[in-house]
């Protein structure tokens, strides 16, 4: 009985560590294809060296930067985060950090609207102050559900009822 279960356990291995390989193929070649999230997911394998990919952080911003310019949102947010705090090998870089998180917002992605609505109602990071672009910002922020963008827009509103 236990040479059965210890062959059991081998052949499953064994099928497991084939399916990954298929799978890791199946990602890479969907990525070098175009496939924006697949670039994402083997941008992510390359980031902590998972699924038999040695960690490689440079190499994990290269394919973080095709899925974000190929419009996969969590892309553009990581590289925005990774500028702002200097991760995965990069500078802080405030321009960078603008810039991808103008990226993701035009990409739709709603945190990063509010997040740039606050950038031109408060001149932040580089941005030149423009409160007609923050307010339009933070209104399609809001009407996508951002609390932050919900509270910018009354306290804007109110300090402007103020003086």
């Amino acid at each position: 009985m236990k040479k059965v279960l210890s062959l059991l356990i081998i052949a499953c291995a064994n099928f497991m560590a084939m399916a990954q390989s298929d799978y890791v193929a199946e990602m890479k070649a969907k990525a070098e294809a175009g496939d924006a999230k697949e670039m994402y997911f083997l941008g992510q394998s390359y980031e902590y060296g998972h699924n038999g990919f040695e960690k490689d952080e440079a190499t994990a911003v290269s394919w973080f930067k095709k899925s974000a310019e190929s419009g996969y949102i969590s892309a553009a947010t990581k590289l925005a985060s990774a500028y702002q705090r200097g991760k995965l090998g990069l500078p802080k870089d405030d321009s960078q950090y603008v810039y991808w998180v103008k990226k993701a917002s035009e990409l739709g992605d709603v945190k990063s609207t509010a997040d740039l609505a606050s950038f031109y109602l408060e001149g932040k990071y580089g941005v030149k102050k423009n409160e007609k672009e923050g307010v339009k910002l933070a209104k399609k922020a809001a009407d996508g559900g951002s609390y932050d963008a919900m509270y910018s827009l009354g306290a804007y509103y109110k300090d402007k009822n103020d003086n």
